[in-house]
């Protein structure tokens, strides 16, 4: 939770601002003006299952972030991103936009295709090894 000079509470469930006794709740009625032109809040939507692809993204993240010594606060100042975002992103739990793989190819200093061209690669070595396993019920 972040808390403005004036008093205004903003979680990622919403923006709240203390008044009294009372709390009023922003998410129905914007906040006031100033408030609302100073401070930008965006909340993105809990995925409901998990993207096989955004793992896989996520993981190619990670080792490229390690491989590296680097923190996700490293990252987030390298990429300008939010560090608490990329380690949803690194566990798979939301599809990564556009703009967020250009900022990560640019922080890593690789082509944003590689990135893609990982997932793609490593999506093919998965399917390629459950292929490969025996299946318990058929005759060796």
């Amino acid at each position: 939770m972040i808390t403005t000079p004036d008093g205004v509470h903003m979680t990622l469930d919403g923006v709240h601002q203390i008044q009294g006794s009372g709390v009023r709740d922003f998410e129905s009625r914007p906040p006031d003006p100033l408030i609302a032109s100073a401070v930008t809040i965006s909340v993105m939507p809990k995925a409901k299952s998990l993207d096989a692809n955004a793992v896989l993204f996520g993981t190619i993240i990670y080792r490229m972030r390690t491989e590296r010594r680097w923190t996700l606060e490293d990252l987030g100042r390298v990429s300008g991103m939010n560090s608490d975002w990329l380690g949803v992103l690194e566990r798979g739990l939301n599809v990564p936009s556009l703009t967020t793989i250009l900022r990560l190819a640019d922080a890593f200093g690789v082509e944003a295709a590689s990135l893609v061209r990982d997932v793609e690669l490593l999506r093919t070595w998965k399917n390629a090894s459950a292929e490969e396993e025996p299946n318990p019920a058929e005759p060796c």
